[in-house]
């Protein structure tokens, strides 16, 4: 998604690719006479940029989003699609800055580990300080938007 967004743009970024494989596995699976589905899990996550209570609720937004969309291409019911809200990816970022190539990375990762999400004074406030603010322009520009996604989808089906 991009920023502040929870309208799907199959336009943006691989989305046309992704929802349409992610659909037509979903419609193989309901159309299956050797299956049914029991459910479909959807999950939306934002990036930490932006004030904590705004972005859990635009998470919860993406994965709403994401239901409706699966309701309207796949004909699932909506009793069949739960939505989760995985809110402020910061799990996602820790994984993306361990596996990246970044400077500051072990100052970037105790941060996210020890630092509480909201108060005084905050881990987003602490990333900002990082090295004057470049570490978190870095992250801005090359991390954060891969956590602004409705990616975890799983559908959970049974053998008739």
């Amino acid at each position: 998604y991009p920023i502040e967004s929870s309208l799907i743009d199959p336009g943006y970024k691989d989305n046309e690719q992704s929802l349409t494989n992610l659909t037509t596995v979903i419609g193989m699976i309901l159309n299956s006479p050797e299956n049914t589905v029991e459910h479909i899990v959807v999950a939306g996550f934002s990036s930490p940029d932006g004030h904590y209570s705004y972005n859990d609720r635009l998470a919860f937004e993406r994965a709403v989003s994401i239901k409706k969309y699966l309701m309207e291409k796949t004909g699932s019911p909506d009793h069949k699609i739960l939505v989760y809200n995985g809110s402020v990816d910061w799990r996602g970022l820790r994984y993306l800055v361990l596996r990246g190539d970044i400077t500051e990375k072990e100052d970037i990762i105790n941060i996210i580990d020890n630092v509480a999400v909201e108060g005084r004074p905050g881990r987003l406030t602490e990333l900002r300080r990082l090295n004057n603010g470049t570490t978190y322009r870095v992250l801005a520009r090359d991390y954060f938007p891969l956590l602004r996604n409705g990616a975890f989808i799983k559908v959970y089906y049974s053998n008739k």
